[in-house]
């Protein structure tokens, strides 16, 4: 072995290949296994290291080696590994390509530990012995300008394991311009775990990368941990993909990967993914930020991607679940949080609790897609959208935002739960070719198949205040054969102002004579435990243009207010049957508003209203179709209103009792007169008659006018 103990630096220069001038042989320490027998330890304790140019600190255990490497230990206080412009770049670094074992690698120093400019530290196995394990105890970690820490089973005929990657930093990590850790097989070994943890931030930016993904005829990939008080990942001027990468891309599966952080800002393109473009399945994505924040915001304009956290999968294995925990939680700028299948296999689950998310010109959106190229699709792909569970004291979608989940193969798609104790709706953007997006919570099916998937479910529970403004709506909607999905809404007041809830069947081209349950709306069911009301153009609505229409369902507590506004089931053409209506509150008022539920050549639509009905002479309740039966009209105000009327006594008050005898005038006796006269009410209008003061009862002649005294002229 190499021990080497010195108390001051140590510093190797190595020479530089230069165009046109011979190769000459680099500086550098080795210890290698060429046999049968391990390769000795390289030992170094020293102040301070410097490794520039090609220098090289190496131990190998060779093909012809049984034999393992030697580890490689270094104690010093500050260390660079710092490249030129040259091939030439120092490496430190363990190989197996034989039986043997890689050496480990252990790096301990208190202060600065800085590889920069292709200048890498790692451990590779090639054959069937294991590469080494690399351990990082630093002050601070400055990876920058190209440079590596990696740990890779490489190889078809590689069969040894990954020896696993760790990382402490007791004060921060930073990968700047188009740096690498990755910790990969592209053998038949398995890639050991990655860990990072540094006490205080944790940068990646400019094309920098964290990538743990198995590739092609691989083993699986290992679990990752990556733990910051602060991760801050930034695509800003990014040539190339800047982010953390845990994709399966061969027959491998990957680990989990686990970030944990006080605070984790992704932007200007950054992306965290979990991908599958292989057979394998991957492992599920979890981000904590229980007490801290988690915000995705902005664009790579060189790449023209954005800030996002991806599972996805376009191979033949399962996409991972993606669980996001935070105090708060805000995607903005078109950035998004995303799971899909471009397969048959299934996309993972987002679930996300958090104290509050908002959502401004951004997306949550789980989808199952079918395209084989741009222009072709295979719409019998089975593969399912992944399910969207939400959990959160408060909910704002601004700008266009969006939560979706939707199908365009014979996959289902995933249901939206959102379990919330305020959800707030607002507003739309423009989006390419003149088109609006409005901010909505929706599912959609859209697929041509006869198998055609049916749309994901919406739940809206334990909601204390629902507010949907400004053209936005939560909607299911199909557009294919599949069936729309049902939307259920439980809270205790909800407002709707120039809004819409509904479920819409687009499809024309169908024929439900054989078939009547092809391509249906959904059913709708609101209970609002106090008030519900609709202003402004708003809708509660479930329509198709051929098919069968759902039903509404609304309970209110209180009162059902409906101002310019619709509730509507109705169906455009065709032969489907208009929806059901039932109404259930105390008081329903309709002002310039309609409840209705029509059809064109099938049965028009039953309205059921349970409650007393106020009906301004603008509105209309109507079941009715064009060319067939009509629906049934059962209005049913409350009528048992006992509980509420208080019972008079049956001795009636002898009002004989109450009076005393009044003289009209003391000079001469008078009959008694009744006066009629202002007293600091509205006053009479000059055009009005004005009342007599005075009425001579016993002759019933003409009321004279009296002083005000009481005398007569």
């Amino acid at each position: 072995g190499i021990d080497i103990g010195l108390k001051g630096n140590l510093t190797m220069n190595g020479v530089a290949e230069k165009a046109g001038v011979e190769k000459t042989p680099q500086s550098g320490i080795t210890a290698n296994s060429l046999g049968k027998g391990n390769a000795g330890n390289i030992v170094l304790n020293i102040d301070g290291l410097k490794l520039t140019h090609g220098t090289r600190i190496d131990s190998t255990a060779t093909s012809k080696s049984s034999g393992d490497g030697g580890d490689i230990l270094i104690n010093a206080n500050s260390i660079l590994l710092e490249g030129n412009d040259s091939k030439a770049v120092p490496k430190l670094t363990t190989v197996t390509t034989g039986t043997g074992n890689a050496g480990n690698i252990t790096i301990t120093n208190m202060g600065q530990l800085e590889i920069s400019k292709d200048a890498s530290i790692g451990t590779i196995t090639t054959n069937k012995g294991a590469s080494g394990a690399i351990l990082i105890n630093t002050g601070s970690l400055d990876l920058h300008d190209g440079s590596t820490i990696y740990n890779i089973v490489v190889g078809k005929s590689a069969e040894g394991n990954g020896g696993g990657l760790t990382i402490n930093a007791t004060d921060s990590i930073h990968l700047n311009n188009a740096v690498s850790i990755y910790n990969i097989t592209n053998g038949k070994g398995n890639a050991g775990a990655l860990t990072i943890h540094a006490k205080n931030d944790l940068r990646v930016t400019k094309g920098s990368t964290i990538d743990t993904s198995p590739l092609e005829e691989s083993g699986n990939g290992g679990e990752v941990f990556i733990k910051a008080n602060t991760i801050f990942l930034s695509g800003e001027e990014a040539e190339k993909p800047t982010g953390i990468n845990n994709s399966v891309n061969g027959t491998g599966n990957t680990g989990h990967l686990n970030i944990t952080s006080h605070k984790i800002e992704i932007l200007y393109g950054a992306t965290i993914m979990a991908g599958n473009f292989g057979s394998g399945n991957s492992g599920d994505m979890t981000l904590n930020a229980k007490e801290g924040s988690i915000l995705l915001s902005g664009r790579n304009k060189n790449l023209n991607v954005h800030s996002s956290i991806i599972s996805s999968t376009t191979g033949t294995g399962n996409s991972g679940n993606l669980i996001i925990n935070a105090k708060s939680l805000e995607v903005k700028e078109g950035s998004g949080i995303l799971a899909s299948t471009n397969s048959n296999s299934r996309a993972g689950d987002i679930s996300i609790n958090a104290g509050s998310i908002e959502l401004s010109e951004a997306l949550i959106y789980s989808n199952a897609l079918s395209y084989v190229s741009d222009t072709q699709q295979d719409t019998s792909r089975t593969g399912n959208a992944g399910n969207i569970s939400i959990t959160t004291q408060s909910l704002d979608l601004t700008n266009g935002s969006t939560i979706k989940s939707d199908t365009n193969t014979a996959g289902l798609g995933g249901n939206i739960t959102v379990d919330a104790k305020s959800v707030f709706l607002s507003g739309s953007r423009p989006i390419k070719d003149n088109l609006t997006l409005y901010s909505h919570i929706s599912t959609e099916t859209n697929s041509q198949d006869n198998n055609a998937g049916t749309a994901g479910n919406i739940t809206l529970k334990n909601v204390d205040q629902l507010k949907i403004s400004d053209t936005a709506r939560i909607s299911t909607s199909s557009y294919g054969k599949g069936d729309g999905g049902d939307l259920t809404i439980t809270a205790n007041d909800i407002l709707l102002n120039n809004s819409l809830i509904g479920s819409t069947s687009h499809l024309r081209e169908i024929d439900i004579s054989n078939n009547a349950e092809i391509a249906k709306s959904g059913t709708i069911t609101i209970a609002a435990n106090n008030t519900l009301t609709l202003e402004n153009n708003s809708s509660i609505s479930v329509k198709t243009e051929k098919a069968n229409a759902g039903e509404i369902n609304i309970f209110s507590g209180n009162h059902l207010n409906i101002i310019d506004s619709n509730i509507t089931t109705s169906v455009a053409n065709g032969e489907g049957n208009g929806g059901d209506i039932t109404i259930n509150s105390p008081i329903v008022s309709l002002d310039k508003s309609q409840v209705v539920a029509k059809a064109k050549q099938g049965k028009g639509g039953n309205i059921s209203i349970t409650g007393f009905i106020f009906q301004s002479p603008s509105s209309d309740i109507n079941a009715s179709s064009e060319e067939s039966t009509d629906g049934d009209l059962n209005l049913k105000p409350v009528n048992d209103i006992s509980g509420n009327i208080t019972e008079l006594p049956g001795s009636l008050l002898n009002v004989s009792d109450r009076l005393t005898d009044r003289c009209g005038s003391r000079s001469s006796p008078q009959p008694n007169s009744f006066k009629v006269k202002n007293s600091g009410g509205i006053p009479l209008s000059p055009n009005d008659a004005s009342p007599s003061t005075y009425l001579d009862i016993s002759s019933h002649s003409a009321p004279k006018l009296t002083h005000p005294s009481g005398f007569s002229d």
